[in-house]
């Protein structure tokens, strides 16, 4: 007795082989066509995070500059030092940095005119600070701002 109930058990697990060719090519065109069906979404999301990192790292690049301005004992005007081959994060910049006595314009494309160096006079410089990513013409990230001198200049012998 205890042998055909054996047999029956071993009937069942030979029966129950699992899939079959068949179900198994299905699944795979299925799970292959919704891997399709998502790859545009996974280049886009690619694409926005390299553009995310590339303008982290023009925004440190711009803090960096601002910070090595704002260091300096004597601070003469500049109207538009171009610096090229800077890199942060991995990725190369251009910045160009203009240090003016009066209050630059810049236009809706960015582009800073109205740079007067001319009054050395008076301690207070606007700084503006564009960064560009290496060989393009439209800046990533253009920061502004304005100070007076803190720390006093050097006396005159």
């Amino acid at each position: 007795m205890n042998r055909l109930h054996h047999d029956k058990n071993l009937k069942k697990i030979k029966s129950e082989g699992g899939f079959t060719l068949l179900e198994a090519t299905v699944s795979m065109f299925l799970l292959s066509f919704a891997i399709l069906l998502n790859f545009p979404l996974l280049v886009v999301l690619q694409n926005e995070n390299t553009t995310s990192k590339v303008r982290l790292g023009a925004t440190s690049l711009a803090r960096d500059l601002l910070d090595e301005v704002r260091s300096r004992r004597a601070i003469a005007p500049v109207d538009g030092q171009l610096q090229t081959g800077l890199d942060k994060l991995g990725y190369e910049y251009d910045a160009t940095t203009y240090i003016c006595t009066t209050e630059p314009d810049i236009d809706e494309d960015f582009n800073v005119t109205g740079c007067s160096t001319s009054d050395n006079n008076t301690d207070l410089r606007h700084i503006v600070i564009q960064i560009k990513r290496n060989g393009q013409t439209e800046p990533i990230h253009t920061v502004q701002t304005a100070f007076t001198r803190v720390i006093p200049p050097p006396a005159a012998n």
